[in-house]
């Protein structure tokens, strides 16, 4: 028995429920050293505010299957204001976070963003965003 009379059991059952997880998530942690989404930026995306997404699978077990706006913290504690929504097209579906512009400005150097690597992950219980800029085609 547990210190105070209760079984293991009992404790458990008073411990607090875990938070919940965005939707398609379950218990999986990631850390921006193993980010959930990656895109190398374009010009397209850097131009249109909106970040076309890769992999379809991995965006939906990610972000889930329904549209949804949601702040995001960079490495610095800003939040940003994203948005995630989808549409089809003759060929497939496509898949964009818009938003990122202000934060892909604050977070890049002086040099061009295309190239660098947009991270978008789910750490501590949030949305967390980062910019690999080792990445670029400037370097």
């Amino acid at each position: 028995e547990a210190a105070g009379g209760d079984t293991p059991a009992d404790a458990d059952a008073d411990a607090a429920p875990a938070p919940a997880a965005p939707v398609g998530r379950g218990a999986i942690k990631w850390s921006l050293d193993e980010p959930c989404i990656c895109k190398k930026l374009t010009n397209t995306d850097i131009s249109m505010n909106r970040i076309t997404l890769p992999d379809p699978n991995t965006v939906e077990a990610f972000l889930g299957s329904e549209k949804r706006e949601f702040v995001a913290i960079d490495a610095r504690g800003n939040a940003h204001n994203l948005r995630y929504r989808f549409w089809t097209n003759r060929t497939s579906r496509m898949y964009i976070v818009s938003g990122a512009q202000a934060f892909i400005t604050q977070a890049g150097s002086t040099t061009s963003p295309v190239g660098a690597t947009f991270q978008l992950a789910w750490e501590n219980e949030q949305f967390v965003i980062g910019l690999d800029e080792s990445t670029t085609d400037d370097s």
